[in-house]
């Protein structure tokens, strides 16, 4: 009985850790939505969902969030769009599969996501003062960076 509950309790635990876990890339638009939502609800201000739409060519999705105090503030979630097994010769549409691209803000609302689900070792002071940092997870590196005017964004890159 004792080894039944305890393999009942390890198993509840691995599905609801899977169900927390973020992919960056998927087939499926609600789990793009859902890593959208994370980055915005991590930030240090309030966002808001706002809107969504695909680019006029269809490569890229967009997830809009406003800030509730400030509506100029908006934060984007950008995803490229790809169409896996499309054969145009064919006229074989293809199945879409979102991967995260970028996003663009303000350090305290960004930094949140980064440190919660890229790199939890990340100090903030050195990054801030460097500017720019950078990790490396299989095949995928996901860079953090400033630019000039203060605006910071996170992107995703494959090797």
């Amino acid at each position: 009985m004792k080894t039944t509950l305890t393999t009942l309790l390890i198993a509840v635990s691995l599905i609801c850790s899977a169900q927390t876990s973020l992919k960056f890339t998927t087939d499926n638009l609600k789990e793009a939505r859902q890593l959208s939502d994370s980055i915005a609800l991590n930030a240090k201000r309030t966002f808001k969902y706002n809107s969504e739409n695909i680019s006029i060519r269809g490569s890229h999705y967009f997830f809009n969030y406003k800030n509730v105090a400030d509506t100029t503030n908006v934060m984007t979630i950008l995803f490229n769009v790809k169409m896996v097994g499309s054969n145009p010769s064919l006229e074989i549409k293809g199945t879409p599969q979102y991967q995260f691209d970028s996003t663009s803000g303000q350090f305290l609302d960004l930094f949140p996501f980064w440190k919660k689900f890229i790199n939890k070792n990340e100090d903030d002071k050195i990054l801030t003062s460097k500017g720019t940092t950078f990790l490396r997870i299989g095949e995928k590196r996901f860079l953090f960076s400033r630019d000039l005017y203060e605006k910071w964004t996170i992107t995703l890159k494959n090797f």
